[in-house]
C-alpha cells in the first residue's frame, strides 16, 4: 500500500516573556505563522508527489548534503531513482523528458 498522506509534526519553543499576558496576546500570530509553515510544507510535498507520478521517478537535481545522503540510503534500501527510459533534465538525450514544476 502506497502512502498518499503527509503528516507534519513540529515543535516551537518560545521563551516566556517577562511581561505577563504578552504570550497570550501574541499567541494568535504565533499560531498563524506555524500553520502557514505547515501549509507550505504540505503544498511542496504534494507537488513533489505529483511530479513523481507524472515522471515515473525522482528527477530532481538535489544539492543539499542531507538530501544527497538520504538518496544514498533510499538507493541501498531498493527505492529506484529513475524509471526505465527517463533521463535527467539537461543530460544527453534528455530533451524529451516531461517535467512538472510549481511556483514557490
Amino acid at each position: 500500500m502506497e502512502q498518499r498522506r503527509n503528516r507534519s509534526f513540529g515543535l516551537l519553543m518560545i521563551r516566556r516573556p517577562k511581561f505577563p499576558g504578552l504570550l497570550a496576546i501574541a499567541w494568535p500570530v504565533i499560531r498563524y505563522f506555524a500553520q502557514s509553515v505547515f501549509a507550505q510544507d504540505k503544498m511542496a510535498v504534494e507537488a513533489e508527489q505529483r511530479a513523481w507520478e507524472a515522471q515515473g521517478a525522482d528527477c530532481n537535481r538535489e544539492i543539499s548534503p542531507v538530501l544527497l545522503e538520504l538518496r544514498k540510503v533510499l538507493a541501498r534500501c531498493g527505492v529506484r531513482r529513475r524509471a526505465p527510459g527517463v533521463t535527467a533534465v539537461g543530460a544527453a538525450g534528455g530533451a524529451s523528458e516531461r517535467s512538472l514544476s510549481y511556483g514557490g
